[in-house]
């Protein structure tokens, strides 16, 4: 159904010729993207049809697609996206756009009347037939009968890749009778449960929570490429590929042609196996001998228009082009094929014959429709808007999402503005829920404000290519795979080899030094950790017995106890001395939380909740905010700066570097401009009477809060009446500089903010010695950055440059060196002989970086060669490419963060990181770059930091002196016996006894079988299943699990079932208030019951009523000392009789009504 907003549009649109000429199919002009969009809507709304627009750029697809998705469900609008970058098809890259191209393919052959959009590349992209690409996808429906292992060979033979868990598009994963599929088609994975050779049920489920969502009748699988082939082609291909490179007669050349050669008997190989060409061959297409197409030949039933033309056929002349310089590079070096292609041009004739013109104008349209400019003012600026519109007689809507809406109503109620929520009115404002990329005005008829008009800030997020940027769940770090170390409690460090049955009970098998074996029990699980020190470590194995593994740990825990003094006089002492309390005032905090345009999201709310309480406390606070880049991290300071100033209190905020110092300023201005805070900045910007005017104003508290670098920690700094700390980049800062800051003020309140904290900054906060506060909601407006992993090469770094600036971007050149950053720069300088190219790096002169990072920030810079001073440097919106050599020598941390640089508006943003041999990249090197490419969604800061663990080691928690410890140990022994000692010196210091902590009550060691049967799930699976059933300790926990395992895995055996009730029976003894005695003897079991319980009224008849159904398995019951002790036989069903008996003495003591039967069972 039509949103009003549409409707409101139509109507005002109704006479517009462009509408008419979209009827018709005929050219016309228009003014710009955002009316070609408003007009598409309009004609699509009165006329849903088959609609395709055809654009110079993948830039425009996206700025149009936001256009669209204003006013349109993203079920109505299609893309088929391809990459602009000739030199990246054989680079690793993150797949949204494959998929995306599949998916508009599947929606346009299933005849939907959908608006489909594309790029000029895209147009030349030779892909499969239509009637091929009908012919390998294929249908499955409920109640079919199909052959498990041909669907599987199928899904294979179509490019899908066989995993054990689906997460992403083109994974297919077998698990007994389930089969799960990610096919491009849905936007979730969908799962096949299959009874015998039957089909019983498909239904789409969650990739996250892996549990099912909605049940389907039949799904579509489609290929895993737009260009599938049969066996019989591909080998013809690879015979006609390798007489061509043979032929070759070039003496100069014979390695190279070995070694292409070689990539191709490797790849042409992967290409009979799979049936697909993938999209790094896609050159090598025209060797296949199949009927190709364009995405033009599926879209016979299409009106198709082409938006400006003269820019659309100079782009594809550009492609061509480029091809032609790349591939005769390429020939004379031995690297590629004669026939070798990658985009095919039509003849003018015949493209011309495709497309009606759609010219971009503003001059020579007629269609009145206009943008509004973007002012840069507050909310309470905004008004002038209003009576603008009011003095044009134009009406008035206000599109917001419902987020904003009650600010927006709280500014219209102050400033005694009338508007309505429901129907337009004359003099005043309607407001819609329905938010605007940016607002529009329709010549003497209506004015349109987005977020961007009323608040002067863009809030409309961006939806291109984010369909699946949320489904990749990252591993359990604990997970096992066979030949990981392990470290068993007892004996030490070993390696895991996997799960071994014995007399129907599964083990754990470990092997140690001189080949021994040992075979822990699954109900011992929780003694086994993942051993995780530096990469480049192999930790030496520990015999059997434990000998040396205890000696080890008692040498390394006694050399803890010094150094955790240390540590816990730093952070315990904050606890003890007398802080400040700051008082609340709601009624200034509010005015003060309205005026910030953005609502705050869930975990920010809950992390403010958190520094307010910690400020209001009387001790000192010290808390780390970690949140990715762009989450919010800078309002919550200032929340908390505004909290202290308040109260009387000045605040300072510590930047690692001068730029960024620069930045912070320039926002708080504009942040507190209307609150009357005085703020002042102290760095090496600062003349010398500058810097002599902070000094001595902060001294007499006429600023109450200064901004700056290190220079903060001087001695000549001194405060009036300092409170709070906020310290930006944690990471960047030692612990000796922020004991520095602690010195000068012992009651000081600190605040960290963190993008990805470095491992020593996470591991204290895992073990609790300092509060944390996890920021995990993405910002509004900001899309995943595109990430390549690619060898560096001139003509790849040459055009993906011109790509940005084509589009009136930035690029961020990083070169780490700084002997060479200025023959980079040259060599740049040629490439582009008409673009301004600039240098920084940390040693230059403290002003020249100054006007570097401002003109570049001013745009009189349009590339920027610099070193790694950029990770913590300027927020320029404008750059959204970032290229980085030689990025295998970068932490993956640090890699984070640079990559963090791009991205930070409403545009698609990519990087580049280049390698120069791949060869060479130490493993350590290729698992950096493998893990960012795994992380390219957003939010994954703190995930990186985990995995930066496991790549770099967990590095010294309590500095130099504890080198090597994690080595010894691995870090989950190491950080469990650090907060071991931690906590006994709490406890010394308090006078009090460390409690025992009690281990699982009752723990059932049966002999029948209770364990997870290598058919019905994988050795890796039924390790980490294992782990979850023991680790659930409530009922309500269990019964989630085993509903997840029956959904993941199918109808589970009778082994299983054991299992799950043997964990039952565990929980439910697990009532202290109940059972305070079980015993596992030879014939029977004995459990003893408490006091309380003989306490129930009527106790007695009610065993005898309720226990009647196993009489004959019960032993005995007697009551000695006021106690109930219960005998149960061991009979051939004793698992059932005793789970039946501990439900049941429950249900007695406190009369509720648990099941007696799993409920699995209870549903059957």
């Amino acid at each position: 159904m039509p949103s009003k907003l549409i409707n409101l549009i139509s109507k005002y649109l109704k006479d517009s010729p462009q509408i008419q000429s979209i009827d018709d199919e005929q050219d016309f002009v228009t003014s710009n993207l955002q009316s070609l969009a408003l007009q598409i809507v309009t004609a699509y709304n009165n006329n849903p049809s088959k609609i395709a627009l055809a654009f110079p750029s993948l830039y425009d697809v996206q700025l149009f697609s936001d256009y669209l998705l204003d006013f349109l469900p993203s079920e109505k609008v299609a893309i088929y996206p391809k990459d602009e970058i000739l030199r990246l098809g054989n680079t690793s890259s993150s797949k949204e756009m494959a998929r995306e191209r599949l998916r508009t393919l599947y929606r346009i052959r299933n005849s939907e009347n959908i608006i489909v959009l594309f790029n000029s590349a895209a147009s030349l992209s030779p892909i499969d037939s239509p009637e091929l690409f009908d012919d390998v996808a294929f249908d499955i429906e409920v109640g079919e009968v199909i052959d498990r292992d041909e669907l599987v060979s199928k899904l294979s033979n179509e490019g899908y890749n066989r995993v054990n868990w689906v997460s992403s598009g083109f994974e297919y994963a077998v698990r007994g009778t389930i089969l799960d599929v990610f096919s491009p088609s849905y936007d979730l994975p969908i799962r096949i449960e299959l009874d015998d050779d039957k089909i019983d049920s498909i239904r789409l489920f969650s990739p996250l929570t892996l549990k099912s969502e909605t049940q389907l009748t039949k799904a579509t699988i489609l290929p895993a490429s737009e260009r599938p082939v049969n066996q019989e082609t591909a080998i013809k291909a690879k015979e006609l590929m390798l007489k061509d490179l043979k032929s070759i007669k070039d003496s100069n050349l014979k390695l190279e042609i070995d070694e292409k050669i070689k990539d191709i008997e490797i790849s042409s190989e992967n290409t009979i196996k799979s049936g697909i060409v993938l999209d790094a061959d896609e050159s090598l297409f025209p060797y296949y001998d199949v009927k190709k197409g364009t995405i033009i030949n599926y879209l016979k039933q299409y009106k198709i228009f082409m938006v400006s033309p003269k820019q659309f056929y100079q782009s594809q002349n550009s492609f061509k082009e480029d091809e032609i310089s790349y591939f005769a590079d390429n020939k004379t070096k031995g690297l590629s094929l004669p026939l070798e292609s990658i985009y095919e041009l039509p003849s003018v004739a015949n493209r011309e014959a495709h497309y009606k013109k759609i010219e971009l104008n503003s001059l020579e349209s007629n269609d009145g429709i206009c943008e509004i400019p973007v002012t840069n003012s507050n909310l309470n600026q905004s008004g002038i808007l209003l009576e603008d519109a009011k003095r044009l007689n134009l009406k008035t809507y206000a599109c917001l999402d419902d987020k904003t809406i009650p600010t927006y109503i709280n500014y219209l109620n102050e400033s005694s503005y009338p508007y309505s929520m429901d129907s337009s009115i004359e003099n005043g404002v309607t407001i819609l829920s329905s938010s605007l990329t940016k607002g529009f005005r329709i010549k003497d008829k209506a004015e349109f404000l987005s977020s961007a008009e009323i608040f002067g800030v863009a809030l409309k997020k961006s939806r291109f290519l984010t369909r699946y940027k949320d489904f990749k769940p990252i591993k359990k770090y604990s997970d096992l795979v066979k030949g990981d170390y392990v470290v068993e409690e007892k004996n030490g460090i070993g390696i895991f080899e996997g799960i071994q049955q014995y007399k129907g009970l599964d083990y754990i098998t470990i092997e140690y030094a001189d080949q021994a074996t040992l075979m822990v029990p699954i109900k011992n699980f929780n003694n086994i950790r993942k051993y995780a020190g530096s990469e480049a470590n192999r930790p030496s194995l520990d015999t059997i017995g434990g000998a040396t593994w205890a000696r080890k740990k008692a040498k390394i825990k006694s050399r803890m106890t010094f150094l955790a003094d240390k540590l816990l006089n730093i952070y315990s002492e904050r606890e003890r001395i007398k802080g400040i309390a700051y008082k609340s005032d709601p009624v200034e905090e509010g005015n003060f939380a309205k005026d910030f345009p953005y609502p705050l999201t869930l975990s920010q709310n809950k992390a403010w909740n958190d520094i307010s309480a910690d400020m209001e406390k009387p001790h000192p606070m010290d808390r780390l905010i970690a949140g990715d880049v762009g989450f919010g991290k800078t309002e919550l300071a200032f929340k908390a700066i505004f909290k202290a100033v308040m109260n009387g209190y000045q605040a300072a905020l510590l930047c690692p570097t001068t730029v960024l110092s620069r930045q912070h300023f320039e926002v708080a201005k504009q942040r507190f401009k209307d609150t009357g805070v005085r703020i002042g900045i102290l760095n090496r910007f600062n003349s010398s009477k500058e810097e002599k005017q902070t000094l001595e104003d902060l001294s007499a508290g006429k600023i109450d809060l200064v901004i700056g670098t290190h220079r903060l920690l001087s001695q000549d700094v001194k405060f009036k009446e300092l409170g709070l700390l906020v310290v930006d980049e944690e990471q960047k800062f030692g612990v000796a500089q922020k004991e520095r800051i602690k010195e000068i003020a012992k009651n000081l309140d600190v605040l960290s903010l963190s993008a990805t904290p470095i491992p020593r900054t996470l591991q204290m906060s895992l073990l609790t010695i300092r509060p944390m506060s996890i920021l995990e909601d993405a910002p509004q407006n900001r899309l995943p950055v595109k990430t390549y992993v690619c060898q560096e090469n001139d003509g790849l770094i040459k055009e993906v440059i011109s790509r940005e600036l084509a589009r009136d971007g930035q690029v961020y050149f990083l070169h780490n060196r700084i002997d060479t950053i200025y023959s980079v720069a040259g060599k740049l300088k040629k490439m582009f002989p008409n673009i301004t190219v600039g240098v920084a790096h940390g040693s230059m002169d403290a002003n020249q970086i100054a006007d570097v990072m401002n003109d570049f920030y001013d745009k009189k810079i349009e590339i920027l060669v610099s070193t790694s001073i950029i990770e913590s440097g300027l927020d320029v919106p404008n750059v959204n490419t970032i290229i980085v050599e030689d990025s295998q020598n970068f932490g993956l941390a640090q890699l984070y963060q640079i990559k963090g640089r791009v991205g930070r508006s409403n545009r698609l943003a990519y990087a580049y990181l280049l390698y120069r041999d791949y060869d060479r990249i130490s493993d350590e090197g290729r698992k950096r770059l493998k893990a960012l490419k795994d992380f390219t969604e957003l939010g994954s800061g703190y995930k990186i930091a985990q995995q930066d663990l496991a790549i770099r080691g967990s590095g010294n928690i309590l500095g130099s002196e504890q080198a090597g410890f994690v080595d010894s140990l691995g870090y989950e022994t190491y950080t469990k016996l650090l907060k071991e000692v931690i906590e006994q010196k709490r406890a010394n210091e308090k006078g009090i006894k460390l409690a025992q902590k009690k281990p699982t009550k009752f723990n059932l060691s049966f002999t029948l079988d209770a364990h997870i049967p290598t058919d019905y799930a994988s050795s890796t699976d039924r390790v980490n299943l294992y782990r979850e059933i023991q680790d659930c300790t409530e009922e309500n926990e269990l019964n989630d699990l085993i509903k997840t395992i029956r959904d993941s895995y199918g109808p589970y055996p009778l082994e299983v079932r054991n299992l799950f009730k043997k964990r039952l029976i565990e929980i439910t003894l697990n009532n202290d208030e109940l059972f305070i005695g079980f015993e596992e003897l030879m014939e029977s079991f004995k459990l003893t019951l408490t006091e309380a319980f003989s306490n129930v009224k009527n106790v007695k008849e009610k065993l005898e009523m309720y226990l009647s159904p196993i009489r004959d398995s019960i032993k005995e019951i007697r009551f000695i000392d006021r106690h109930f002790i219960l005998g149960l036989r061991r009979t051939s069903s004793y698992l059932d009789d005793l789970f039946y008996l501990v439900r049941v003495l429950s249900n007695i003591f406190d009369g509720h009504n648990r099941p007696t039967k799993l409920i699995d069972d209870e549903e059957d």
